[in-house]
C-alpha cells in the first residue's frame, strides 16, 4: 500500500512540474538552467516531501484541536486525531532518509508558520512587526536547513 502513496506523491510532483516547465520556458529560461524544486537528486526528495506533508498535517491538526473546544466537538476531534496520525505517519517515514534534529526541526517548522498564518487568516489572531520578523526567520531556518542539506 505504502508503494501506491509513493506513487501517487512522485505522479502528482511530475505533473505540476510538467506544467510549470512550459511557463518557465516562455518566460525566457533555458529547459537546463532550472529544476523542479522537489525532485533534485536520489532518492531522498521522496523523504522531504514527506516531511512538508507532515507540516502541513500539523497544521490541521492544530487548527482542529482549535475548533474542537477541549474535545468537546466530535468532528473536529475526531480531524485533528486524523491530522495528528497522517502527520505522524508521514514524519516516521521522512525520518528514515533525514536526520532526526533536521527532520524535527523542519516539521515543527512548517507547522507553527503553517498554524500562524491559518490563526490569521480564520480567526483573525493580530500580528505585530516583531512577530512577523520572528515568523520570517524561522521560514528562513527552515529554507537554510534544506539548502545546506
Amino acid at each position: 500500500m505504502t508503494l501506491i502513496y509513493d506513487f501517487a506523491i512522485l505522479c502528482t510532483i511530475n505533473i505540476l512540474c510538467r506544467r510549470v516547465r512550459p511557463m518557465l520556458v516562455s518566460l525566457g529560461l533555458r529547459r537546463n538552467s532550472w529544476t523542479c524544486p522537489f525532485l533534485l537528486k536520489g532518492d531522498v526528495n521522496l523523504y522531504w516531501i514527506y516531511l512538508v506533508i507532515a507540516g502541513m498535517f500539523e497544521t490541521v491538526w492544530a487548527v482542529a484541536l482549535k475548533y474542537s473546544q477541549g474535545f468537546s466537538r466530535p468532528i473536529p476531534s475526531f480531524i485533528t486525531f486524523i491530522g495528528m496520525t497522517a502527520s505522524f505517519y508521514f514524519l516516521a517515514k521522512a525520518l528514515k532518509g533525514i536526520q532526526l534534529g533536521m527532520g524535527y526541526a523542519v516539521w515543527t517548522g512548517i507547522g507553527v508558520i503553517g498554524t500562524f498564518i491559518v490563526s490569521i487568516i480564520l480567526f483573525n489572531d493580530y500580528i505585530n512587526l516583531a512577530q512577523g520578523i520572528c515568523i520570517f526567520l524561522i521560514f528562513a531556518g527552515i529554507v537554510g536547513l534544506r539548502l545546506l542539506s
